[in-house]
């Protein structure tokens, strides 16, 4: 038999939210090439027309744009074919077409953190500003607060008070996974939490086959957002492989 490997499913769902994600970096890694609003002015004397001089294109997000765009279209190859000259979102989703056997396959977690690390090192380059989270209401003000994921602790800016946003979003997404409502309820809250939207008629089909359990109320059957957000950020059931012996 030939020797099958297991992808943590953690590491699968990081892949799958990256690969989505592919378009929205080339964009930004384009921006970032040819970014022109970086000005300096023309030396006296220099012919022109006077206006400032943008400055030159950003080399290195221009190499790593050419490195990730050839990571992408080698992956999509499935050996022992030649990679063909994809464009980056084509490649993510033959990427992504492919999953479900080519992370049964030896050696498929080597290979999945190799494509992972060329994605961070060009999410690394962009010249774009960090997302903001809401993470919760200040303590001392009571006003809302946002700033970036990753940081743990920020200043409030009305207020000035410490305030310590991943315990309080660590919070409210605890919070987020008692709250229940019908099929149709949770189809238009998912995208605020998942990234990615799923449809009412998906999450009935997963009822239908027991996958999420729902509770019958009045006001129809509802199911609880925990449940429904396990399922909806899974990666994809691998099919069974028919292996030659």
């Amino acid at each position: 038999m030939i020797p099958l490997s297991a992808v943590p499913d953690a590491l699968l769902t990081t892949f799958v939210r990256d690969l989505r994600r592919i378009p929205e970096l080339f964009a930004q890694l384009d921006v970032t090439i040819t970014k022109t609003d970086v000005t300096r002015p023309r030396e006296e004397g220099s012919p022109g027309s006077g206006h400032d001089r943008p400055l030159i294109l950003n080399d290195r997000a221009s190499d790593q744009r050419r490195a990730l765009l050839r990571t992408l279209r080698y992956a999509a190859a499935p050996v022992p074919y030649a990679p063909r000259a994809l464009s980056p979102g084509a490649a993510a989703l033959a990427i992504f077409d492919q999953l479900p056997h080519t992370s049964r396959g030896r050696g498929a977690e080597f290979w999945i953190r190799s494509v992972l690390r060329e994605i961070t090192k060009a999410w690394g380059v962009v010249d774009a500003p960090a997302g903001l989270a809401f993470s919760g209401y200040c303590f001392d003000c009571g006003k809302p607060v946002s700033a970036p994921g990753h940081l743990r602790a920020i200043e409030c800016r009305a207020c000035g008070g410490e305030h310590q946003a991943a315990e309080h979003r660590a919070w409210m997404w605890q919070e987020a996974q008692q709250v229940s409502g019908t099929a149709a309820e949770l189809a238009r809250m998912l995208p605020h939490f998942g990234g990615e939207p799923v449809k009412a008629a998906t999450i009935r089909k997963w009822h239908e086959r027991g996958r999420v359990i729902g509770c019958v109320e009045e006001r129809g059957t509802t199911f609880r957002l925990g449940d429904v957000l396990a399922l909806h950020r899974a990666p994809a059931r691998p099919k069974r492989a028919r292996l030659a012996a």
